[in-house]
């Protein structure tokens, strides 16, 4: 070995005297023995340094001269005794201030010490010259002692020491630290660890319920029997190495799981669930079933070819990831169940057998990962919610309204036979004409044998049969039965087991809706007084308060026990009816005889009830002795001929003379205006719409009947736009259908030919005459009655 010694320092001879002559300082070498040698600190470890698990790893030694004087005579040492690490042979490299690495003869050394020796200067002083080179960087390749087992670097120290001696290259006295010639020059890194790059693993593990549509992977897998159920084992290794010669176990806890095959990837997986848990392409799917040791409980999975990387002795890359795929079914459905992943073991390739690893370098083990599989049914939480609304969910109860039920299955398990009764607030019944709606939202998306129809049971009379009849007598139904069915079934099975349908699965949910209608006739408005305004009660209904909804629900489970009745009540429904109040916009109008100047008559519906009024129609009528603008009427308004009779009859048949009944001259205007012909519905509490007619002295008339009147009639109508009939309407003019709202108005109309006007003193001049000041607060014309209309006779005012 000492002949090797000076083999390669005769090799190094050439090499050093052409590029590392001299260690200079960093800007140029000048003859000053001031510097103490001792605090120099010449050699370092690159921090980038590394060893690696089941590879070679890099170091690199920096030697820099810091100070104002050449280095001569360098030699470098690298010391790897008990440190698990080996010099990998013919891999030295050495660059010069930054530049390329270039290959060097090895160093010096003697087996077993691993004490590396690099003689960079081994002759006489060179003269320094300046600007040359002030750092070497010495680069070597390190592994795993080979005579021992490479997975044993994890546990190994590590340890490395570099040091470097030297000379100065020239000095002038004052001497230091003594006259020449100068002692050599020692300088160390002292003991340092070398990083170590290795696997840094870590496992998840999820489920998928192929059966409940579920896309991706969660903790948690709820499900049933015959479900087929999808675990993905997510093995990811963030570390700087590659993992290798990898195992690893699932234990899956009991028996409701039966595990059948171990997939390499996602699509084998998937198509063995959906062929009932069959691998439909045996031998090429690359999955291993019973035969290779799949079960409930995996010991030693060693991954291998096609698991992990095909074709690479990695099995899983640095910063990279593996998936292994558990498919089988669930054997029942009266269970929660943890089941674990892990005990993960790795090591090299090189070494066998495979998993000789459990922990990494800092002796932390990786976490076992678990998931769990419910189908056990907690009957306290299937969730049922309900709400008694108007026809706009924010708003109160009104002569119509609509009952949501809601139920949610957070019951763990999957729950199916689903059936309720709904007993409905006092004075309301279904409303046949609407046919109730379902809104399942389900947990991970739509699945065969999934809840999507709701059938009404009783729709008749409230019986339990289900024979159709007159609307009247499903109108009877104050307590309407509905079951949840499904349209398509999951897995058909021979009795005694159960179908797999009308299934709603944990997580999933349903909304079920259908309308209410008003059908006490104490609530219905049935009178109306012209000279009433606002009206209250007897006029109008009086106030119901707050009434009761109840909803029964019944439902089956795919394991024993008792899955009892749950009952909901909501003792605060809000009722507040649709309540049209007419009005005008004065009690008193004056019509002028100018075209130009119409008088705008104003009509106004305010809805002072609590639900949006629809499906109302106004009667707005006019005296002969008035001309309407027919040309800018308001929106939804058109004009109707006093007879036959309006749609809506709102006075009696016309009689011959007054006095009463009062009647109608054939001469009058009369429009109909409603949401129908494009008025705007009116919302609640207190909003209001208004209808606006432009009149002017009618001149060619030859009555005087000066009637201003409005009438409207707020109809109760079922979801088809059928008038609700029943229960046949009392009111004594004839109501063609029952009212929500029955309201009417009259005003007085004065003045006509308004060529004389009072003055402050009383006397009626010529209007305008110029220069005449009129006292605007004094009026004079005539008022009489005529069978409820109001006017006077024509005359000069």
């Amino acid at each position: 070995m000492q002949r090797v010694a000076s083999a390669l320092r005769i090799l190094l001879l050439g090499f050093a005297t052409l590029t590392l002559t001299t260690l200079l300082p960093v800007s140029s070498a000048r003859a000053d023995c001031s510097t103490n040698p001792a605090t120099l600190n010449v050699v370092s470890h690159d921090p980038s340094s590394f060893c690696e698990l089941c590879a070679e790893g890099v170091v690199r030694i920096v030697l820099n001269n810091t100070d104002s004087q050449a280095l001569t005579n360098v030699s470098a040492q690298e010391n790897l005794t008990g440190s698990g690490l080996e010099y990998v042979t013919g891999s030295t490299r050495i660059s010069i201030n930054g530049g390329a690495f270039n290959a060097a003869p090895d160093p010096a050394y003697t087996l077993p010490s691993q004490l590396l020796t690099w003689t960079l200067i081994d002759n006489a002083p060179v003269t320094p010259i300046p600007d040359l080179a002030s750092t070497h960087v010495i680069e070597y390749r390190v592994r795993a002692v080979s005579t021992g087992i490479a997975e044993d670097l994890v546990s190994a120290s590590r340890q490395i020491n570099a040091s470097v001696t030297f000379d100065f290259a020239s000095c002038t006295p004052p001497p230091f630290p003594a006259p020449p010639p100068w002692p050599t020059t020692t300088d160390s890194t002292g003991v340092e660890t070398l990083a170590l790059n290795e696997p840094l693993p870590a496992i998840t593990k999820g489920g998928r319920n192929i059966d409940a549509g579920q896309g991706g992977y969660t903790p948690d897998v709820y499900g049933n029997e015959e479900d087929d159920v999808i675990w993905q084992l997510n093995i990811a290794n963030g570390g700087a190495a590659a993992m290798q010669d990898m195992k690893f176990n699932d234990l899956m806890a009991g028996t409701n799981m039966s595990v059948r095959y171990a997939c390499p990837t996602e699509g084998a997986a998937v198509a063995i669930a959906n062929n009932d848990g069959v691998d439909p392409s045996p031998g090429t799917s690359g999955c291993r079933d019973s035969g290779d040791g799949i079960s409930n409980n995996i010991t030693d999975f060693i991954v291998s070819d096609p698991f992990g990387e095909p074709g690479s002795p990695a099995d899983i890359a640095p910063t990279s990831a593996i998936q292994v795929y558990l498919v089988g079914k669930i054997n029942s459905a009266c269970s929660l169940e943890t089941n674990t992943a892990g005990s993960l073991a790795w090591g090299c390739a090189v070494n066998a057998p495979a998993g000789g690893i459990t922990a990494i370098s800092s002796g932390a083990t990786p976490p076992d990962a678990t998931a769990t599989l419910s189908n056990f049914v907690n009957n306290g939480q299937l969730q049922v919610t309900q709400a008694v609304t108007g026809l706009n969910p924010g708003e109160d109860v009104g002569a119509r309204g609509l009952v949501t039920v809601t139920v949610t299955n957070n019951t763990g398990g999957t729950v199916h036979n689903i059936t309720f009764r709904n007993t409905l607030p006092a004075n309301y019944r279904v409303d046949p004409s609407f046919v109730p709606t379902i809104n399942p939202t389900y947990a991970y998306g739509a699945y065969n044998g999934a809840v999507d129809l709701v059938n009404w049971t009783n729709p008749a009379g409230g019986s339990a049969a289900a024979s159709l009849g007159s609307e009247a007598n499903f109108l009877l139904n104050t307590a309407p039965e509905f079951e949840l069915k499904s349209s398509t079934v999951n897995t058909v099975r021979p009795a005694p087991l159960v179908e797999q349908d009308d299934l709603l699965r944990h997580g999933d949910s349903v909304t079920i809706t259908f309308r209410i209608v008003l059908t006490n006739s104490t609530y219905y408005d049935q009178a109306a007084d012209l000279d009433v305004t606002p009206e209250t009660n007897p006029l109008d209904p009086a106030a119901m308060g707050n009434l009761t909804n109840t909803v029964e629900l019944d439902y089956e489970k795919f394991c024993s026990g008792a899955s009892p009745t749950i009952t909901v009540t909501d003792n605060a429904i809000s009722v507040d009816p649709e309540d049209i109040d007419i009005s005008l916009s004065a009690p008193l109008y004056i019509i002028t005889n100018d075209p130009a100047y119409p008088t705008p008559l104003t009509v106004r519906l305010t809805n002072n009830g609590g639900h949006t009024a629809t499906d109302y129609t106004v009667y707005v009528t006019f005296g002969e002795a008035m001309s309407i603008d027919n040309g800018s009427l308001p929106t939804g308004c058109v004009a109707r001929p006093a007879y036959p009779p309006t749609p809506r009859p709102v006075w009696p048949l016309p009689a011959p003379a007054p006095p009463p009944p009062p009647a109608i001259p054939l001469s009058a205007s009369v429009y109909e205006c409603s949401d129908a012909l494009g008025m705007n519905a009116i919302g609640p509490n207190g909003a209001f719409v208004e209808l606006t007619f432009l009149a002017t002295k009618n001149v060619t008339a030859t009555d005087d009947d000066l009637i201003f009147r409005a009438d409207v009639i707020g109809e109760i109508t079922l979801a088809n736009g059928n008038a609700l009939t029943y229960p046949t309407a009392p009111d004594p003019i004839g109501s063609l259908a029952n009212n929500y709202s029955l309201d009417a108005v009259r005003s007085r109309v004065l003045g006509f030919n308004l060529t004389y006007l009072p003055d402050r003193v009383g006397r009626l001049v010529r209007f305008p005459d110029a220069g005449l000041q009129f006292h605007c607060r004094r009026k004079r014309g005539g008022d009489r009655s005529i069978t409820g209309w109001s006017g006077f006779p024509l005359g000069r005012y």
